[in-house]
């Protein structure tokens, strides 16, 4: 997603351009919620 505005452009030779705008927020899968607190406290205790 993050360099999807340059391929884009470069895609379409300078003739594109792309926009995006939030639409809400979704509560994640409790093992994948899980994982990432996993990751953030490993991450803090180093």
């Amino acid at each position: 997603m993050f360099t999807y505005a340059t391929d884009l452009t470069s895609i379409a030779q300078a003739r594109a351009s792309y926009t995006s705008e939030f639409v809400r927020y979704e509560e994640v899968p409790s093992n994948v919620a899980q994982a990432v607190i996993e990751a953030a406290k490993a991450e803090a205790e180093e």
